[in-house]
């Protein structure tokens, strides 16, 4: 890696960047620290795409941030502590410049000290190279020690380092690099893939809550088909989704029907990102469905009972609110009432059922669910609009 950094100026229009993200970076600035605009927000913004999210990072301790942006900052985590600010409506992440960070002597894993650096070397511990790309909003300047942007223009995706000693650091970035590799259509590199083929089964020593998250992350890629493949080929969904894992194994067919669920999920029309109780209804609804149409002793609650079966063992890996399971018990369970071709018996939706759901916050996520499963069957989503029809509020006529 480079000593010294590549220096760009900006190839677009200083209007592409989030004003109130640039009046923190100059406030800050104004106080004496060098800071930045960092990571991902820089990668998109030269990929031509429009950035969900403005991180910072500066040489400012998180004290530091707290003093200069009073009652407008919150300090946040207790591994590498940030500063959530906030501006407006908006809210930044701050984070300081680290070091290389001291590692575990048992596990070679990233021990839980804080340990601050030089913008240098806060560019060099970052994952990989496309994403330690700094912006000074100020000079209209891109720096870059890591040839990030010759890896940007050859779309490929490289690790700061050599990938088997950073993957081993922090396993959850093999994750990483499957979701870049799908989410911007790169390739990674021939070493970083060997190393996440040998280094697959340690994925199981992060957090299973940060494991958990990830998960959910890859889901809103909107490449989730192509992702699932990609774990499956890296030998990573025992260690993921252990559940899951197993019932692919159970019939050859399997994946090819959570496989087409995955792809109409991908092809939904969001806009919003889905709620996680959605996204877990997708993702263990092929194996709810399964079992419910071979229970034998089948009653109007089975479906709901079937599904927090399945759904148990995530929610306690990934410690989510109660409520999340709640609603994709619900999301999965009002299936078998709209759509007589996965129930054993026809319950249907009564016109005081029908009230009562029309206050329930999951139904509109039960009834993309049921348009995302009769897309992945190839059937008419003519049923899921007529549900929609009968079940959700009317707008009131206009004047």
């Amino acid at each position: 890696m480079a000593s010294a950094p590549r220096i760009i100026e900006l190839p677009f229009s200083l209007k592409r960047l989030d004003r109130r993200a640039v009046a923190v970076v100059r406030q800050l600035r104004q106080a004496g620290y060098e800071t930045y605009l960092v990571g991902g927000c820089v990668r998109d913004l030269l990929l031509g795409a429009s950035p969900k999210d403005f991180d910072i990072a500066t040489a400012a301790t998180p004290q530091q941030v707290r003093r200069v942006f009073n009652r407008r900052a919150r300090i946040i985590g207790r591994r590498f502590p940030i500063v959530h600010v906030r501006n407006g409506h908006e809210i930044f992440e701050i984070a300081t410049f680290r070091a290389a960070p001291k590692k575990n002597k048992e596990t070679k894993t990233l021990a839980r000290d804080t340990n601050y650096g030089t913008v240098e070397s806060d560019a060099l511990r970052r994952d990989f190279t496309i994403n330690a790309l700094y912006l000074d909003p100020e000079k209209g300047k891109i720096y870059d020690w890591t040839d990030g942007i010759t890896d940007l223009e050859n779309r490929v995706i490289r690790s700061i380092g050599d990938p088997f000693i950073r993957f081993t650091e922090d396993p959850v970035r093999i994750l990483r690099m499957i979701k870049f590799m799908r989410r911007l259509d790169f390739e990674a590199g021939d070493t970083e893939l060997d190393a996440a083929r040998e280094l697959a089964p340690i994925v199981k020593e992060a957090a299973p809550a940060r494991i958990a998250d990830e998960v959910l992350r890859l889901m809103r890629t909107r490449c989730m088909a192509g992702v699932l493949a990609d774990l499956l080929e890296l030998k990573l969904l025992p260690t993921m989704l252990p559940e899951v894992s197993h019932w692919l194994q159970e019939d050859s067919n399997n994946y090819a029907v959570l496989s087409r669920r995955m792809a109409a999920l991908d092809s939904m029309p969001w806009r919003n990102s889905p709620s996680s109780a959605l996204l877990l209804a997708v993702l263990y609804g092929p194996m709810v469905e399964q079992e419910v149409m071979a229970t034998s002793n089948y009653d109007f609650h089975t479906p709901q009972r079937v599904a927090v079966s399945w759904l148990r063992g995530f929610q306690e890996r990934a410690h989510m609110p109660r409520y999340t399971l709640t609603d994709a018990k619900h999301i999965l369970g009002l299936q078998h009432r709209l759509d007589v071709e996965i129930s054993p018996k026809k319950h249907g939706i009564s016109p005081k059922a029908a009230g009562q759901l029309r206050r329930q916050l999951y139904l509109k996520d039960a009834l993309r669910y049921c348009e995302i499963r009769l897309l992945a069957s190839d059937r008419d989503t003519q049923l899921c609009q007529d549900w929609r029809n009968k079940l959700l509020p009317k707008a009131p006529p206009q004047r």
